[in-house]
């Protein structure tokens, strides 16, 4: 078997744990706990993957300079040397803001996607 295909098998183990802890995460009745719960163990997961350099916020939004600003956010991933503001995030739990600009990528988790939804 070749690295392709031994990685592909990697990234497939890899989203069967986060099903796996997805389905666990149902015992909550409250929706919001339950998505709290999945979007802590995507930023958990993509720590392991992403440069040591960036950073990865739960929640919050992305500005530009003109002032414009982005709908809520369920994971912001921002390079290292770009400001980011997450003064009511200091444990972790709460919400941060950047701006685009330093933004490598953003992550919207969602339970069920429908075909409207994704465009």
């Amino acid at each position: 078997m070749n690295f392709i295909d031994r990685f592909r098998q990697y990234l497939v183990s890899t989203i069967e744990s986060l099903k796996r802890e997805e389905d666990s995460a149902s015992v909550f009745a409250n929706t919001t706990d339950s998505g709290q719960s999945k979007e802590a163990r995507i930023r958990d997961i993509l720590r392991l993957h992403i440069p040591k350099s960036a950073n990865i916020d739960l929640g919050g939004f992305l500005f530009d300079l003109e002032g414009n600003e982005s709908k809520q956010l369920n994971l912001i991933i921002t390079d290292s040397s770009s400001l980011r503001y997450d003064f009511h995030n200091r444990d972790g739990g709460g919400k941060a803001f950047a701006c685009v600009d330093g933004c490598i990528g953003v992550i919207s988790s969602k339970t069920n996607l429908n075909k409207a939804e994704i465009f």
